[in-house]
């Protein structure tokens, strides 16, 4: 058994060096590469359109036809006929509607019911609100979290070996928290490397989970023979 549980810890190194890879793919606030090289091309189309009516001429006269059909749209208005929409409708109108934000005030909205124990008066949170707002940190410390579980996985498997069940409960607690973890920003893309951890910390989850049942029916074998193991 000490092989197997050698071969773990280097698993479990493995697992740390994964966070190393890269995760999330940030867009940012300005456009992406996408759109950059659409508007790039956009503009070189742009600038050779005008330098192909500049040397023909054609330029030139489509400013006439402008200024032409400018005055004559000019002289042919006539606003006294025009239609103003009263304000009061203008602003009915275009007034936005306050969307809800937080995950409780969505949750009021496909749920009226819940209203009364989740936000029973304006700007008035229970704790229970509190609690279900509380969800979205949770996701974006869940990466954290994952990590950390991982780290005390890892002192246990030094310290105390016969902790096989704590061992693989925090195993597969770190790969839950991984899989439910965003970055603090939504404007993102997951990478290859998120996935390349995940499955090598589900792998070590698996093998500490072969490794207790392994442990214990050793153990149990031992017993039934009225024998102390030495090392295990």
């Amino acid at each position: 058994m000490k092989k197997h549980f050698t071969y773990s810890k280097i698993l479990h190194f493995i697992t740390f060096c994964c966070f190393l890879l890269p995760f999330f793919y940030f867009n940012g606030c300005g456009p992406s590469p996408e759109e950059k090289a659409a508007h790039e091309k956009a503009k070189q189309d742009s600038i050779a359109a005008a330098n192909k009516y500049k040397e023909s001429g054609l330029q030139e006269n489509t400013t006439k036809t402008k200024d032409t059909i400018g005055n004559v749209s000019i002289a042919n208005t006539d606003t006294s006929n025009v239609n103003v929409p009263p304000a009061d409708t203008e602003n009915h109108n275009t007034l936005p509607t306050k969307d809800a934000g937080t995950p409780s005030e969505k949750l009021i909205e496909k749920q009226p019911l819940l209203k009364h124990i989740l936000i029973p008066k304006e700007y008035t949170h229970t704790g229970l609100a509190v609690i279900v707002d509380s969800f979205m940190i949770v996701i974006f410390s869940a990466l954290f979290i994952s990590f950390f579980l991982l780290i005390i996985s890892l002192v246990i498997k030094f310290m105390e070996r016969d902790a096989r069940k704590t061992i693989v409960m925090l195993d597969i607690f770190a790969a839950f928290f991984l899989l439910i973890s965003a970055p603090y920003s939504w404007d993102s893309k997951t990478l290859w490397g998120f996935w390349v951890c995940f499955t090598v910390i589900i792998i070590l989850s698996i093998y500490d989970l072969w490794i207790s049942i392994k442990f214990i029916r050793e153990l149990k074998k031992l017993k039934s023979d009225n024998s102390l193991p030495e090392s295990v």
